[in-house]
């Protein structure tokens, strides 16, 4: 695959808008766009093919860069950083650029993936927010997608989490985050880095395998695939089928949530009806879709702690509370259920 050929790739999947921002098939020209790059290949690849299209489009729209610099490699994280800060500079591009403050030493602390997570999603929407930025571009590739259900597979996931990463989700209220490498592989975009003469950096950490994913990564799936060749695209296959049932299952939950919700700054109200019929699987997507848009990290919530939230509201128990992980606290009466954040609440 040349470069070409990966653009022309990558414009399938980027010419679909999001749903809420535009009507036509292509991204409305005068939305501004931040692309989230952490000097690595995957996310280098996405900058250098958005900048690519930002040129061929002609558009008058902002497009601008994103760095989160966790300061967990010491000297490796600074030089990513300026590595960022330098293409950015050769690319004519608004870098923008967050550091906790205090540098880490992962194999001491060894700082959660989700919470790391967490970190960067809660810069790249102030970002956007500050900046006027609508969309959020992240670098998920093929493999992140496979990772992802191999993962939830083994920690128990229901079917909407084997549905895996999504094409798009919500990142606050107004702000989509939009993952157009889903169909391109590592090595497909590396090969192209090489073509064009584009360098990149590699996080060591990534070979560490106490990290559940990168245990996947390098130990689990390469055995995978030396027996089933073809597994990669099975379950990238699968993925997509699932997220398109998954689908039809959020909007049923947005419906729900929109006519049974309350929300305020630290909590959200469900109402009960003894009436509703409404299933468990729809139930627990309405309640994710409210912990999106609460800015609640979905990290540590296991199936049965979904399952258990879904049927407090409807109706079990009548009366009761208990705790979630993020310091959620949730009570039950006759009338509805409550879940407030304890650490942020009054």
């Amino acid at each position: 695959m040349t470069f070409d050929d990966l653009y022309r790739a990558f414009l399938q999947t980027w010419q679909r808008s999001a749903p809420g921002i535009g009507t036509g098939s292509l991204p409305p020209m005068e939305v501004p766009i931040l692309v989230a790059c952490s000097a690595g290949g995957d996310s280098v690849a996405l900058l250098r093919l958005m900048h690519r299209w930002w040129q061929d489009s002609a558009t008058a729209a902002d497009l601008g860069v994103a760095h989160f610099n966790h300061g967990l490699r010491e000297h490796d994280s600074d030089e990513d950083e300026r590595f960022v800060r330098e293409l950015c500079r050769r690319l004519q591009l608004p870098c923008h650029v967050e550091s906790p403050g205090v540098s880490c030493d992962p194999v001491a602390i060894q700082p959660g993936e989700s919470h790391l997570r967490d970190l960067r999603r809660s810069f790249f929407l102030r970002t956007a927010n500050s900046f006027g930025y609508r969309y959020v571009l992240t670098a998920h590739t093929q493999d992140d997608q496979i990772e992802t259900v191999l993962f939830r597979l083994f920690r128990g996931s229901g079917p909407t989490g084997l549905a895996g990463i999504p094409a798009h989700s919500c990142l606050g209220t107004d702000v989509v985050l939009k993952r157009p490498l889903l169909a391109i592989t590592r090595q497909q975009l590396r090969d192209c880095l090489r073509e064009i003469g584009q360098t990149w950096r590699e996080d060591d950490s990534n070979e560490q395998t106490n990290y559940a994913r990168n245990h996947l990564r390098h130990e689990v799936w390469p055995r995978i695939e030396e027996r089933f060749p073809q597994a990669g695209n099975a379950i990238a296959r699968f993925a997509s089928l699932a997220e398109e049932q998954t689908s039809v299952l959020r909007g049923l939950g947005l419906q729900w949530l929109n006519q049974k919700a309350r929300f305020d700054q630290h909590t959200v109200w469900f109402d009960r009806d003894q009436n509703d019929s409404t299933a468990i699987s729809v139930l627990v997507l309405a309640c994710q879709i409210a912990f999106d848009r609460m800015q609640w990290s979905r990290g540590k919530m296991s199936h049965t702690h979904w399952q258990q939230l879904a049927k407090a509201i409807q109706g079990e128990p009548e009366v009761g509370s208990f705790q979630l992980p993020g310091r959620l606290h949730v009570a039950a009466n006759q009338s509805g259920v409550v879940i407030s954040n304890v650490t942020t609440g009054p």
